[in-house]
């Protein structure tokens, strides 16, 4: 509903809007626990929708190199992990924890211009419509309409009658009120693309969050600490890249692209936990890194393969939205368990064990993911 009123660069507009409107919200106004979830809620929905346009862009001009050009244009994702986290530590360090939010919303309103700068893709108006109609109907002869009365006239018997349906009709009771939502009820394998991609943005974000937390736990000086996440930084990059290639040569499913991915970040993640040598960490975080780069880029390269043609736009809209508001979650969530226990290792022992809980709901999608795709234009919006 959204894309049928509103175009890619309104949309960008008011995601990155959103986005830094939640974070000043948050640090102006938030006083209790619901109004930080709110603002950071406000903030999620803002950055998925910033983001949505870039890729419904690519899939309208790289039609079959999509995939591809999706792990290739989002690089940046894992190139922030390396200034991420310290620019964060900067600002709540020099300015406090209320001073730093306020400067991350206006930084994020900085995608509100990305968004102004989007190329507009006219479409033809009403007028051009109207001239092109009837510069063709000009050139049709009196011969031809002739001839086409004819054979109409000698068809009319074989043309069945066509009863309009009611819109909803013959849709599931779900459906018909959860219509918005049909991309997730009408194709399985989607629901369980979309509950991975957002676990990955989930895990993502507090990953990148508190690496550094967990070197200086672990008993790392601070500047070994801080590589880190420049070392996990540049393996995702090099994910990305991974998965591009698996693209290009055709060898990517979900098994490649989401079992192997997840067990490995699950195993990484755990070994976190128990080492306490700089150079086993940064192994660890570079296999951390190159199965979370490989995995968030194949799931968003496999999405179109796992919806119709029609609810594509409803899919990707799902997709971001949940992207956006699980990345939020992992820094919301992930601080509350910093919080109770009072050390980092046990974020990264909780996302371990959220890797290996949902490992046999990827299977269920490796099993059926041969099943051809059910064509249900007819029932989109």
């Amino acid at each position: 509903m959204l894309l049928k009123k509103f175009s890619f660069r309104q949309l960008s507009v008011a995601g990155g809007v959103l986005a830094g409107a939640g974070y000043v919200y948050c640090a102006l106004k938030a006083s209790t626990v619901v109004e930080m979830f709110i603002s950071l809620v406000i903030s999620g929905i803002g950055l998925g929708l910033s983001d949505l346009p870039h890729f419904l862009s690519l899939e309208q001009h790289f039609k079959e190199d999509f995939p591809k050009m999706t792990s290739l244009t989002s690089l940046s994702h894992f190139v922030g992990v390396a200034a991420f986290p310290p620019l964060v530590q900067f600002f709540m360090d020099e300015y406090g924890f209320h001073s730093a939010l306020l400067l991350m919303g206006v930084i994020l309103w900085n995608t509100v211009a990305g968004g102004v700068g989007l190329i507009h893709r006219t479409s033809p108006t009403k007028q051009d419509k109207l001239k092109t109609n009837s510069s063709k109907a000009k050139e049709v002869t009196e011969e031809g309409s002739e001839v086409i009365k004819s054979e109409q006239l000698q068809n009319r018997e074989t043309v069945p009658l066509l009863i309009p349906k009611a819109e909803n009709e013959g849709l599931p009771l779900a459906e018909k009120y959860l219509h918005c939502f049909s991309a997730i009820l009408r194709h399985r394998n989607f629901s369980i693309l979309v509950l991975f991609e957002a676990l990955a943005f989930y895990i993502y974000t507090s990953w990148a969050l508190f690496l550094v937390s967990l070197g200086t736990t672990q008993g790392l000086i601070a500047n070994q600490a801080a590589l880190l996440s420049t070392v996990g930084g540049v393996a995702g990059v090099f994910g990305r890249l991974a998965a591009a290639l698996f693209f290009h040569f055709n060898v990517m499913d979900a098994f490649v692209g989401n079992q192997v991915p997840v067990f490995l970040n699950g195993i990484t993640l755990l070994g976190c936990v128990f080492a306490t040598n700089f150079y086993i960490l940064a192994l660890l975080t570079v296999f951390s890194g190159l199965s979370q780069g490989f995995h968030q880029a194949s799931l968003l390269g496999m999405l179109p393969s796992q919806v119709c043609e029609g609810h594509f736009r409803q899919a990707a809209v799902i997709s971001f939205s949940l992207d956006g508001l699980f990345m939020q979650f992992g820094g919301l969530i992930s601080g509350a368990i910093v919080s109770v226990t009072g050390s980092t290792i046990y974020v990264f022992a909780f996302n371990a064990m959220l890797c290996f809980v949902v490992l046999p709901l990827g299977f269920l999608w490796v099993c059926q993911q041969n099943q051809p795709v059910q064509n249900c234009n007819s029932y989109t919006s």
